[in-house]
């Protein structure tokens, strides 16, 4: 991965209300893994003997998915539990460990009954279920160094089984709620690529619609001159949003940041402020990116975000 942050517009998307388009923005990890290369995941926390197995299925799937990762170095618990018994440091085998826990295993069930027909007036009854079953998954990175609490991550996994002949859940809800529950591991623990959608704002002002006319003509620099030019003649917020995400589209957030600053300055606008802080944001995860993750290779696969 590239040190800087990345946006790309790759769709604009047409409709009958204003168009969208979409951008790849590059973060950081929700976690600070900055300087960590040496991961040991820990054996999974269960809240009972009876889900031994689905702690262990938890345990195997956190250490697979971060070996896939092909960014950090997975090493062997027992290594760690042998350091400890030894009154031996970790910080000489690992930078961090993954401590995770399963709570609160829920199940809820909803019948439904309802009747056919055939062709000879002959009912028939039917029976189904829908179930959902939920986990909350808990992990938390540890520094080796001193033990303690980078960061730690709680998510409620679900799993719904639809029309089921069963009174009770499938065996396999348990494991798929917890798969849920990690489906984000990636964005916690390295730098990823995350979708966004920007949408221009429309007007009835004749050299707004002119300048959106533009935008869903691909021609993206005359649209900003356009939209800039406005903006200084009658001050329209609209224009200054819209010259803001093509400043985006052209990979110049900082210009689409004091755009929205003089704006939100002249205006006080809820809107313009929260355009703003989203602006700050990604000028705030670009400086943490060059900063401390500039020599991470670009993965294979990269998710989007929650």
């Amino acid at each position: 991965m590239t040190a800087r942050l990345i946006l790309l517009a790759f769709v604009l998307l047409f409709a009958s209300c204003a168009p969208k388009i979409k951008l790849e923005v590059e973060r950081p990890p929700n976690l600070n893994t900055s300087g960590i290369k040496r991961i040991a995941v820990m054996p999974f926390e269960y809240p009972s003997s009876k889900h031994e197995k689905l702690a262990q299925h938890a345990t195997k799937t956190v250490t697979g998915k971060i070996e896939k990762m092909d960014y950090f170095t997975v090493v062997e618990p027992a290594e760690i539990e042998r350091l400890r018994r030894n009154g031996e440091s970790i910080e000489k085998s690992v930078d961090a460990i993954l401590v995770g826990k399963l709570s609160w295993p829920s199940d809820w069930t909803n019948e439904k009954r309802w009747q056919t027909k055939d062709g000879k007036g002959r009912v028939t009854n039917h029976v189904a279920w829908d179930h959902r079953t939920q986990i909350s998954v808990t992990y938390t990175l540890i520094s080796a160094r001193d033990e303690s609490v980078i960061g730690w991550i709680s998510r409620t996994g679900s799993y719904d089984d639809n029309n089921s002949s069963s009174r009770t859940p499938s065996s396999v809800s348990n494991y798929k709620a917890v798969d849920d529950g990690l489906r984000f591991l990636f964005n916690d623990l390295r730098p990823h690529t995350v979708i966004e959608k920007r949408k221009f704002v429309k007007d009835s002002n004749a050299k707004m619609k002119a300048a959106l006319a533009r935008v869903k003509a691909g021609y993206h620099k005359d649209a900003l001159e356009s939209y800039l030019e406005i903006y200084e003649e009658s001050k329209i917020l609209a224009a200054a949003e819209n010259a803001a995400i093509l400043h985006e589209v052209l990979g110049d957030v900082q210009a689409a940041a004091d755009l929205m600053q003089r704006a939100y300055d002249n205006t006080r606008d809820t809107k313009a402020g929260q355009t703003l802080a989203r602006l700050n944001k990604i000028l705030q995860d670009k400086a943490t990116l060059e900063s401390e993750y500039k020599d991470t290779p670009k993965p294979e696969e990269e998710q989007t975000n929650e």
